[in-house]
């Protein structure tokens, strides 16, 4: 008996439906082992999120509650994302919108200071939260506007936003690193009336016009000699997130990012600190981190070539025996786990990449 042709071409039809969904079954289960792997060995045993696997770095930050939620978000996974915001609020959330930066694994405050690139970063993740779950009975907004306003008020010189705001002291930074110029967070900010339109273009003005010195972006600018301030040695952690959110603004740094691929497709790696007048690597170790945000900003530039290298790299990083006890993780070398280098790679995997 002959098949109509309508009915073969529907056949064909569900069996790559099979086919895709199966293999996007796949790359999912493979990417969550990572969480998983947070989960197990990176979480202490108040719920917050551990800096490393080693005893020493059982302190926990406002940047792992940042990128945490983000992380949630991008899944639009709102049990995970109001586990992060309860921490926020029990551990480190004050009643005027501060937000200190590191406790004690115990809860015991280690340092009476905010961090603005964090607070940056939950802020976002609370304004996307607040509009993927405006029904929820947590109040993501109002928290939002909260630390908005401590923000505006403490983290402030000259209209430019710094660093930090030390309640103990009483004192805040005159630097801006950078790295901490959360172009995203800040564009919401301003739309939403959270700061005024003066503080947004002051501060991402300071991005986008920074001068590069030997191939490297200046760590910081000094708010009140009006300098930018480098570095003899570079961190590609920052470097990294400087590119990237220069390129979120709307910028591009050639010379820095015609670096990273020549020293990739040199080396087949990137290491995490250089020298910058030489640009001979300080150290030969690669970070997740680095290449996480790497991948993020080319993508951002359009180049999806070298993206496919960065990730191809990347997962090679990852623990994939599934004997071994630390399965699913990026784990450096021998009880060297770092948080970071752990959730940024499930970031990128998030975002599509």
């Amino acid at each position: 008996m002959l098949i109509p042709l309508f009915a073969v071409i529907i056949l064909i039809l569900l069996v790559i439906n099979v086919v895709i969904n199966v293999k996007g079954n796949r790359s999912k289960a493979s990417y969550l082992v990572t969480e998983r792997f947070i989960e197990k060995h990176l979480i202490n045993a108040n719920g917050t999120l551990a800096t490393s696997i080693k005893p020493s770095g059982q302190e926990a930050l406002s940047e792992s509650i940042g990128f945490w939620m983000r992380y949630a978000g991008e899944k639009k996974d709102k049990n995970q994302f109001d586990h992060a915001y309860v921490q926020l609020v029990k551990h480190f959330l004050k009643q005027d919108g501060m937000v200190y930066w590191k406790k004690a694994d115990d809860g015991k405050c280690l340092d009476f200071a905010n961090n603005l690139v964090d607070d940056l970063r939950i802020i976002s993740a609370l304004l996307d939260a607040g509009e993927h779950w405006p029904d929820s009975t947590y109040p993501y907004r109002k928290t939002a506007e909260q630390m908005a306003m401590f923000v505006k008020s403490h983290n402030r010189c000259k209209d430019v936003l710094i660093d930090f705001y030390d309640k103990g002291m009483r004192y805040h930074s005159n630097y801006l690193t950078l790295s901490s110029v959360e172009v995203e967070a800040l564009g919401k900010m301003r739309n939403k009336g959270l700061i005024s339109n003066l503080i947004y273009e002051s501060t991402v003005k300071k991005l986008l016009h920074a001068p590069l010195k030997d191939g490297f972006f200046p760590k910081s600018y000094h708010t009140l000699s009006e300098q930018y301030v480098y570095e003899e040695e570079v961190d590609m952690t920052e470097q990294a997130l400087t590119a990237y959110q220069l390129s979120l603004a709307g910028g591009v740094s050639e010379v820095f990012l015609t670096f990273i691929k020549k020293e990739f497709l040199d080396k087949r790696k990137i290491y995490s600190r250089y020298k910058r007048g030489t640009k001979v690597p300080t150290v030969y170790e690669e970070s997740p981190a680095v290449y996480s945000i790497l991948i993020l900003c080319f993508k951002e530039i359009g180049d999806r070539e070298f993206v496919n290298k960065l990730f191809r790299r990347l997962l090679d990083l990852r623990n994939m025996k599934a004997e071994d006890p630390y399965y699913g993780g990026y784990v450096m070398s021998q009880q060297k786990a770092r948080l970071i280098d752990n959730l940024l790679p499930s970031i990128s995997r998030e975002e599509g990449i």
